[in-house]
C-alpha cells in the first residue's frame, strides 16, 4: 500500500466451526458494494476510491488511500458503513443516512445473513478508530433486515452443535433434525450445567421460536426448557427378540415406538 493517508475497514468473522467459502465470498463482495455506493451517495459523483483487501493475522482489512478522494470524505464513507451496521446490532434494521440502491441494500442484507452460519461479525475502522467496534451476534438480525419474522411459543429438535459463553447468557446453535437449518439459541445462565451435558448431542428446546417466511426456525430467544432426545433403535433391533416381531407387544405400541424413533 502506498505511503498515503488512508482509511481501513476491519471485518472480523467469528465462528467456532469452519467458515464456509461462500460466506467469505458474500462478505467480500457485499462490503465492497456497500462502501462503493456510500461513496457515490456522499459525493454525488462516480466512485473514485479504490479499496484493496489486505492480509492480517486477526482481521480482514479493506483499505483505501486518498487517491482521488479527500480524507474527510473517505472517513465519512467508512463511518457511515460502520454506523449503518451498528443499527443492525441494536435492532436488526438499517436506516441508511445516505441513498443506496436496492442492489446496495441487498448486499447489506447478504452480509448480515452470513450470521446464520457465523457466531458474530465485528466491524471497525482505522487507522485510528474513535468509535468502538460494532459487534453483531444474532442470526435473528440477518433475517429481520428486509423481512419480518413470525415468533411463537414452540419447540425445535436437533443436534446441539455449538456453545459459547456471552457473559449474560449462553449462545448455542442447534442444527434442526430433518432440515439441517441452523437455529440460534440463547440459554439463561442457570441452564449452564444442563446445556453443557447435552453439547454435541440431540436435544429438544422450547421457547420463543422465530420463523422466517419459508416456515424455517431461525432462533429460540430465550430458551425456556431443554431436554435430551435419544434416538430409538431401528426396526431390525426388534427382530429375534420374540417368536414373532410383535411378541406380546400390540401393533399400535410397536408402531408408536418406531415412529417416535424416526421423528
Amino acid at each position: 500500500m502506498p505511503d498515503l493517508e488512508h482509511i481501513t475497514v476491519f471485518l472480523d468473522a467469528e465462528s467456532e466451526s469452519p467458515i464456509r467459502r461462500q460466506d467469505v465470498i458474500t462478505l467480500i463482495s457485499g462490503v465492497e458494494q456497500v462502501l462503493t455506493e456510500i461513496e457515490a451517495s456522499v459525493t454525488g459523483e462516480a466512485p473514485q476510491a479504490t479499496w484493496m483487501w489486505g492480509d492480517d493475522e486477526y482481521h480482514l482489512p479493506l483499505t483505501a488511500s486518498v487517491n482521488g478522494i479527500s480524507l474527510p470524505t473517505l472517513s465519512r464513507v467508512a463511518d457511515t458503513f460502520r454506523e449503518g451496521f451498528a443499527q443492525a446490532a441494536l435492532d436488526g434494521e438499517i436506516e441508511w443516512s445516505v441513498d443506496l440502491s436496492e442492489q446496495g441494500r441487498a448486499a447489506a442484507r447478504r452480509i448480515l445473513r452470513t450470521l446464520d452460519h457465523l457466531d458474530a461479525l465485528v466491524i471497525s475502522t482505522g487507522p485510528d478508530p474513535i468509535a468502538p467496534p460494532v459487534r453483531i451476534e444474532s442470526a435473528q438480525v440477518s433475517e429481520r433486515v428486509g423481512r419480518r419474522l413470525r415468533r411463537t411459543r414452540s419447540t425445535v429438535e436437533g443436534h446441539l452443535a455449538s456453545l459459547s459463553d456471552r457473559g449474560t447468557y449462553i449462545r448455542g446453535r442447534i442444527v434442526e433434525r430433518g432440515t439441517n437449518v441452523s437455529v440460534v439459541c440463547h440459554f439463561p445462565l442457570e441452564m449452564a450445567n444442563q446445556v453443557s451435558q447435552l453439547f454435541r448431542q440431540n436435544a429438544l428446546v422450547a421457547g420463543d421460536v422465530a420463523y422466517d417466511e419459508e416456515g424455517n426456525p431461525r432462533s429460540v430467544i430465550p430458551v425456556a426448557e431443554i431436554e435430551g432426545r435419544g434416538r430409538e433403535g431401528p426396526l431390525a433391533d426388534f427382530i429375534g427378540s420374540a417368536p414373532s416381531i410383535l411378541g406380546e407387544r400390540g401393533l399400535e405400541d410397536l408402531l408408536r415406538k418406531i415412529r417416535k424413533g424416526s421423528e
